[in-house]
C-alpha cells in the first residue's frame, strides 16, 4: 500500500512538473518513463484483436467453436494463463516487503513493459523541467488502451511471456538483463529523421555514445515516431551502487525502480531475484501436470479418454514446435492468424448472425459475446438433459418406441394372417 501511495504521488508530481518530494526528482542523470501501451502501437506488431483480454478471447473461441482446431490450440494456452495467474497471486502473497526483495520482484511485474520498449513504435514528447534545473528532459510516452484490463489481471499473458527475456541464465546475469531497460536506443522511422540515439542513460557510467554530456537530453524533436529497443550489450548504471540514483517509471504500473543504490544489494540475492523473475514460456511448464494434460489432450489425442503417456511433456513440446515453429513469437502469431478469421455466433449459435473476433473493438462487446455463448451452451446442455430424462421416463420415448414396435408387430401379424386366408 505504501508503494502504491508513493508511486501515485510521485507520478502525479512528475506529470504536474512540480516536484515536491526528493524521491521524485530526476536531476541531470536520469530520464522518466511514463505512460502505457497505445492501442495503435499494438497493431504495428500484433493482430488488431490484441488490445482485448487474452483470456476472454480464449474463452470465446473455446465456447463458440469447441470442436475446431483453433479451439483445441486455445485450450492449453488458457490453461497456461490460468497457471500464470495463480502463480502471480501466490507470489504476491509471498513477497517480502524489503526494498531489495521488492525491486527484485518487479522484474516480472514489468516484463511486458521491457518488451514494449523493444518491439513497438513510441512517440517522444517534450516535457518541461521536472527538477527545477533541467530544461531538456524528455519523456518516452507510450499510451495504453484503457479498454484493456487483462494485462493487469496477470503479469504473464501471451504478450508478456512471448516478448520478455527468455535466456535461462543465473544470478547477476539475469539481474543485469532485467535492469538494463534504462538504456534504450531509438531508431528513426520513415516519419522522422535522425541518428540512433541512446536514451535514459545514467550519465558517464551508463552511456557509451550519448548525445549530450548529462544523459538526460536525448536530442529528439517533439512528436516524431521512433522504434525503441533495448541495446544489445548495455553497461549497467552504477553497478557498484555508488553513483547517483536513477528512477524509471515502468509503464502502466508507474513503479519506480531505484536502480543505482540497490544493484549491489540485489546481486547479493540472486536466488530470490531469479525466482521472482522466472520467465513464463510454454516450455517452462513442461513439468506441470495440469498444463501438459490440457495441451496433450487438446493438441495431440483429441480426447481425454486415453491415458496420459510418460513422454507427454516431450510430445507436447514437439507438437507446439510443429504447429507454431521454433520461435516463441511464431507460437502466438500463427495462433492469432487462425483465430481472427473465426466467425463467432452473436447469439444461440446462429450461423446467419456472426461477427469476426478481430472486429470486436471494446471489452464490453467481447464480454457480451462470451456471456451469450456460455448461455447458449448451457441452454443446449439443459435441453439435451431434459430430452434424455423424457426418454428415460416410463411414458417417455423408450416406452413409446416399444409400443410402436408392438403395434407394428401386431399389424404385421394381422396382415400375415389375412394373406394366409386369401391364399387358402
Amino acid at each position: 500500500m505504501y508503494l502504491l501511495c508513493f508511486v501515485s504521488v510521485c507520478a502525479r508530481d512528475v506529470r504536474a512538473q512540480q516536484p515536491k518530494y526528493k524521491n521524485c526528482t530526476n536531476a541531470d542523470t536520469a530520464a522518466v518513463f511514463a505512460g502505457d501501451l497505445e492501442k495503435s502501437t499494438i497493431a504495428a506488431m500484433h493482430p488488431a484483436i490484441d488490445h482485448l483480454t487474452r483470456r476472454a478471447q480464449y474463452e470465446l473461441i473455446i465456447a463458440t467453436h469447441p470442436s475446431s482446431e483453433v479451439a483445441k490450440k486455445a485450450v492449453p494456452l488458457l490453461a497456461l494463463q490460468t497457471k500464470c495467474q495463480q502463480r502471480d497471486k501466490t507470489q504476491a502473497k509471498e513477497k517480502v516487503k524489503t526494498t531489495a526483495a521488492m525491486l527484485a520482484a518487479l522484474g516480472q511485474d514489468t516484463g511486458h513493459i521491457i518488451a514494449i520498449t523493444r518491439l513497438f513504435k513510441a512517440k517522444i514528447k517534450a516535457a518541461g523541467p521536472v527538477d527545477g534545473g533541467n530544461t531538456n528532459a524528455k519523456f518516452l510516452k507510450i499510451t495504453y488502451d484503457n479498454q484493456e484490463s487483462g494485462l493487469d489481471d496477470s503479469k504473464c499473458t501471451l504478450l508478456d511471456y512471448l516478448t520478455t527475456e527468455t535466456e535461462a541464465t543465473d544470478g547477476a546475469a539475469i539481474l543485469k538483463k532485467k535492469i538494463q531497460v534504462q538504456q534504450l536506443k531509438l531508431d528513426a522511422t520513415d516519419a522522422a529523421s535522425g541518428a540512433e540515439t541512446p536514451m535514459a542513460c545514467g550519465g558517464a557510467t551508463g552511456c557509451g555514445s550519448r548525445s549530450d554530456a548529462t544523459g538526460s537530453q536525448v536530442g529528439i524533436r517533439t512528436g516524431k515516431f521512433y522504434k525503441a529497443h533495448a541495446v544489445t550489450s548495455p553497461e549497467q548504471i552504477s553497478q557498484t551502487g555508488t553513483g547517483p540514483e536513477t528512477t524509471l517509471y515502468a509503464g502502466s504500473y508507474h513503479v519506480p525502480q531505484r536502480l543505482a543504490a540497490l544493484v549491489e544489494r540485489l546481486q547479493s540475492t540472486p536466488a530470490a531475484a531469479r525466482s521472482a523473475q522466472k520467465p513464463c514460456l510454454p516450455t517452462d511448464f513442461k513439468g506441470d501436470p495440469d498444463f501438459i494434460a490440457a495441451a496433450y489432450y487438446s493438441l495431440i489425442s483429441g480426447t481425454a479418454d486415453t491415458k496420459l503417456p510418460d513422454d507427454a511433456a516431450k510430445q507436447v513440446e514437439d507438437k507446439i514446435k510443429t504447429i507454431y515453429g521454433e520461435s516463441d513469437t511464431d507460437f502466438e502469431t500463427k495462433f492469432w492468424k487462425e483465430a481472427k478469421e473465426l466467425k463467432i455466433p452473436k447469439l444461440d449459435g446462429r450461423t446467419d448472425d456472426t461477427v469476426k473476433l478481430e472486429s470486436i473493438t471494446d471489452i464490453n462487446s467481447l464480454n457480451k459475446l462470451i456471456a451469450d455463448a456460455k448461455a447458449s451452451k448451457l441452454r443446449k446442455e439443459q435441453e439435451a438433459e431434459a430430452q434424455q430424462q423424457k426418454d428415460n421416463a416410463p411414458e417417455g420415448k423408450g416406452k413409446a418406441d416399444a409400443a410402436d414396435k408392438t403395434g407394428e408387430k401386431k399389424e404385421n401379424g394381422k396382415n400375415e394372417e389375412e394373406y394366409k386366408l386369401k391364399g387358402e
